[in-house]
């Protein structure tokens, strides 16, 4: 509920600012629940008339969303005490093929007059977000789009517990009870993010203040992650 209820609140703040109603792309099974939640926000509030009919689709994992211009996204399942899914954009541009790149440029526009496909079309996995999740999403899914998660330029990965008070696999064993992540499983594989340019940490618990999140995150962080890891901690700060 922590997640989901932001669709009412967004669609009524994209109302109160004039803004056309956005399309909110959900697990399937949760297309009747939410949208008979957002009826009934519409029944509370006045003059919320986007509330009553709301733009919600179903998405399945590996189906595409249709973004703007060049760009998708993907849906791909994670491992969560319910079912969830977490969601990459690909920007897919052109690439001239291999068997044209020793050509001049005027001959390559006389071929495209001609009809001739000079062009590749490759997709390239930008943004990764999981959701709440375990670890395992990274090494146990039986989709293939999840191996692009360790190859996207912005990984938005959970990381909800951080506490160090007991032995590694009694940390992993009870974030796992729980569908989360624990951040020493992060950085004991930090070898499988080799290819991710940048990783944003969220969802930490609410029982860590800013401080300690930014202790237990830098103290004993690999060499190999030191310039990647990020973390989101905005929201905690105004709360606090």
């Amino acid at each position: 509920m922590d997640h989901i209820a932001a669709v009412p609140q967004h669609i009524k703040k994209r109302e109160l600012q004039g803004l056309r109603p956005a399309s909110y792309y959900v697990p399937e099974h949760l297309i009747q629940p939410l949208t008979e939640a957002c009826s009934q926000f519409y029944i509370m509030s006045e003059n919320t008339p986007h509330l009553k009919t709301p733009q919600i689709y179903a998405v399945k994992p590996d189906e595409k969303i249709k973004l703007r211009r060049s760009y998708h996204a993907v849906a791909f399942p994670t491992v969560h005490r319910v079912k969830s899914q977490g969601y990459m954009v690909y920007h897919t541009k052109r690439t001239l093929k291999s068997e044209f790149m020793e050509l001049p440029p005027k001959e390559i526009g006389a071929m495209v007059q001609k009809g001739v496909n000079v062009h590749d079309r490759i997709s390239i996995p930008e943004i990764a977000y999981t959701g709440d999740t375990t670890f395992e999403v990274f090494t146990n899914s039986p989709y293939t789009t999840p191996a692009d998660l360790l190859k996207v330029k912005l990984l938005i990965v959970e990381a909800t517990y951080m506490n160090d008070d007991c032995d590694y696999d009694e940390r992993v064993s009870q974030a796992r009870q729980w569908g989360h992540i624990h951040l020493s499983e992060i950085y004991e594989n930090a070898e499988l993010f080799k290819d991710v340019e940048n990783i944003l940490l969220i969802h930490m618990s609410d029982k860590y203040s800013v401080k300690y999140i930014e202790e237990k995150v830098y103290e004993n962080i690999p060499e190999s992650l030191q310039n990647k890891i990020h973390i989101s901690t905005l929201a905690k700060d105004r709360y606090i």
